[in-house]
Parts: structure tokens; C-alpha cells; sequence
């Protein structure tokens, strides 16, 4: 692909793995779109579209209720993984009404990747949208509708009868088809990440394969198993026991998004200090010999500010530093306008900027000027893009002020 082409590094690998993993999941998700055209009851859909659009709802809310971690797999590279509770819901409705319920999820998915793609403004990131959609289509068609075919072959009927233990086990045996279905299909894409310099978290890419399998899917082991307890509480307690249910899950949802958004945030701070101060001291053995400053500045500031399109410029020598190399440069009404600071500041996305456009929604952006200690006037100043976390980009500015200074 021309425009993979002209990548190099982390972007490079990234943008290599989504080309991969949407070449391969492309047509199995076609496959699976047509087998769920066939099977797909339109009685049902015109007598349960109430309930259907509900739970179609109730995916955009847990869409925003997302949680995540974030880890450093080797030093200045980071990875980070995020999930939702979305197939509780998707599962849970396909014990209830079938095959048919496997709609809304993918109807969901097709309308968030709209709406990302609008806002993508690099190659990178259309193809990692375009491969998360094939995969997540190729997770709820075909590999749902093989664990649903399992689940009728060993006796299963829609909706689920009950909750006795005849009608849990035919359910439980069909949600482990499908995660190991899943796993299958992520596996390919873990064992490219896996086998990258950039992602060679242990010595063995099989280790790393498995460790990055087993994050992104060892936590649907102990959630999607409660779709068979939400797709039975359906049948005994009606449509209200059900939501009542998914309730108490929203509530965990929400606490998990909260948790793992802090535990991020003290992660990232802790880091950013550490490398501070590891850089503080660099710098205190090389001076005087100040033409050493720009290495040790590559070696340094890309690890304490990942995700990040960073350049540190002097009005006198020019710029010092500029991560990643491939990046857009800096305009120079940036540094024209940065004359006049004498504090950092902080744009949030789609602000308007006072050197003329506005920020992108899919970026943020902090600028902090260099002071001379004994002036007080600015003699440079650093300009930092972040591409993710965007809504905590204010509680980046210290750390960029302690760069500064």
C-alpha cells in the first residue's frame, strides 16, 4: 500500500498489522454477513424490533463506558488494550431471540466506524478502523453463528428455557466455541505484534503471542459467561429482570471505566516523573557540552510522553528535537506566537488556535515556552500533540513545564 509504504517504525509496524489483520478478516466477515442474511428471521425482527432497539442502545452506552489498560511493553513503546461490555449484550440476545439478535451489534459497529472514519486524518489510523471492523464482524459472523449452531446441536432451543443446569450447559459450552473462535482470529494479528521489535515484550515471540492473546481475550472467560445468566432471568422474569440485570452491569462498567481511567493517569505521572528525572541527570553529565543535548533528548523524551508528536525549539539553535521524525514540522507562526508566552498553556480538541485554523477532534495539543532564568523571556519553547487521552491533556502540562524548565 503507497501510503504504508512511506511509514517507518511504530507507525510502520502499526499500520502493517491492520493491513494483515483486514486482509485476512475481510472475507471471512463477508462470508458471515451472508450466512446471517440466510438464516435471519424477518417475522422476528418486525414483532421484537422494540426490544432489539433497546438493546441496540444499550451498546452505544457501554461503548462509552469502555475501560482499559495501558502497558509499557518495551521501553518507549506502549500498548494499550480496551474493552466494553458489549458482548454480554450481543450474547446474551442471540440466546434469546437467535441469530437473528446479532444485528444491532453489527449495525452498531458499522455506525462507530463512521463516525471514527470522519475524524481519521491518517493513513495509520483508517487502517487500524477498517481491520477492527472486519474483526469485529468476522467475531459475530461467522463465530457467533458456528457457537449458536453448536449451541443447537447439543440441545439448545431460543430463548434459553431457563436457568437449570440442562439448559446452562449447552449455553456454556457455545460461549466457549465462541471465545476460542475469537482467540483464533486474533491470533494471526497477535503473532505479527508479537514477532515486531517494537512489541518484543519476552525473549520468545510465542510467549509474547500468547500474553497478548490472553490480554485481550482471558477477560471475556469470566464476563461473557453472564450472558447466559441476563439470557435466562429474560425467560423467568421477562424484559424487566433482564434490564435490571444489565443495570448492575452498566454500574460496573462505569466503576471499571473510572478505575482504569485513574490508574492510567497515576501510571503516566509516575513514569513521566521517573524519566524526568532520569533525564535530569543525563543532562547533568554532558554539560557543558551542550551539542550532545539533541541525543540525549531523543533518547529520553519520546519515552516520557508515548502517543505524543513532540519538537523542542530554540529561537537561537533551531530545533533540537523533533519525534517522530516522519511527523508534520511545526508551523513557524507557532514559534512567532510563542515569543510572546511566559507560561504553557493547553488547547483541547477542536479549539480554535490564536496563529489561525483549529486542533483536529482527534487531537490535543500543549505548548510550553523555555525561559531564560535570567531575563524571564522565552528562548524557545516545546510543542507537544498528544492522539490519545485527549480529554486529561491539561494534566500533561505539568510534566512538559518540568521538561521546560
Amino acid at each position: 500500500m503507497p501510503e504504508v509504504e512511506t511509514l517507518h517504525g511504530l507507525q510502520r509496524t502499526l499500520s502493517v498489522g491492520s493491513v494483515i489483520g483486514l486482509l485476512y478478516a475481510a472475507p471471512l466477515a463477508l462470508v458471515g454477513l451472508v450466512w446471517l442474511v440466510c438464516v435471519t428471521d424477518l417475522a422476528l425482527l418486525r414483532t421484537a424490533w422494540p426490544t432489539l432497539l433497546l438493546l441496540f442502545v444499550l451498546l452505544f452506552i457501554l461503548e462509552h463506558l469502555d475501560f482499559f489498560i495501558f502497558v509499557e511493553v518495551t521501553p518507549g513503546t506502549y500498548a494499550d488494550w480496551k474493552w466494553s461490555l458489549w458482548s454480554v449484550v450481543t450474547w446474551s440476545t442471540a440466546l434469546i431471540y437467535g441469530p437473528t439478535a446479532l444485528w444491532p451489534s453489527l449495525i452498531w459497529r458499522s455506525i462507530m466506524f463512521a463516525r471514527q472514519w470522519r475524524k481519521a486524518t491518517t493513513p495509520e489510523w483508517r487502517w487500524n478502523l477498517g481491520r477492527n471492523l472486519a474483526l469485529h464482524f468476522a467475531t459475530v459472523a461467522p463465530a457467533a453463528l458456528l457457537a449458536l449452531l453448536a449451541y443447537t446441536h447439543w440441545g439448545g432451543v431460543f430463548p434459553l428455557p431457563g436457568l437449570s443446569l440442562s439448559h446452562i450447559l449447552p449455553a456454556f459450552g457455545a460461549t466457549l466455541v465462541w471465545l476460542l473462535l475469537v482467540a483464533l482470529l486474533w491470533l494471526p494479528l497477535m503473532n505479527y505484534f508479537a514477532a515486531a521489535p517494537e512489541f518484543a515484550w519476552t525473549g520468545s515471540v510465542f510467549e509474547t503471542t500468547l500474553r497478548f492473546v490472553g490480554i485481550t481475550m482471558g477477560w471475556r472467560l469470566f464476563v461473557d459467561p453472564f450472558a447466559i445468566l441476563a439470557a435466562g432471568l429474560y425467560t423467568e422474569h421477562g424484559l424487566g429482570g433482564y434490564l435490571f440485570f444489565i443495570s448492575a452491569l452498566l454500574l460496573c462498567s462505569l466503576l471499571a471505566h473510572q478505575l482504569s481511567q485513574a490508574i492510567t493517569r497515576s501510571q503516566l505521572r509516575s513514569r513521566e516523573l521517573e524519566k524526568l528525572e532520569r533525564l535530569g541527570r543525563a543532562l547533568l553529565r554532558i554539560s557543558p557540552d551542550i551539542s550532545a543535548l539533541p541525543d540525549v533528548l531523543r533518547e529520553y523524551v519520546a519515552m516520557i510522553f508515548p502517543f505524543s508528536h513532540i519538537q523542542i525549539h530554540t529561537f537561537s539553535e533551531g530545533t533540537l528535537l523533533h519525534h517522530p521524525d516522519d511527523g508534520s514540522p511545526v508551523k513557524s507562526a507557532v514559534w512567532t506566537w510563542m515569543r510572546a508566552m511566559d507560561k504553557g498553556c493547553a488547547f483541547h480538541k477542536g479549539s480554535d488556535l490564536p496563529w489561525g485554523g483549529h486542533l483536529d477532534e482527534n487531537r490535543a495539543l500543549v505548548l510550553v515556552p523555555i525561559m531564560d532564568v535570567e531575563e524571564a523571556t522565552p528562548i524557545g519553547g516545546i510543542y507537544l500533540v498528544r492522539f490519545r487521552d485527549l480529554d486529561t491533556i491539561d494534566s500533561l502540562l505539568p510534566a512538559v513545564q518540568s521538561l521546560a524548565a
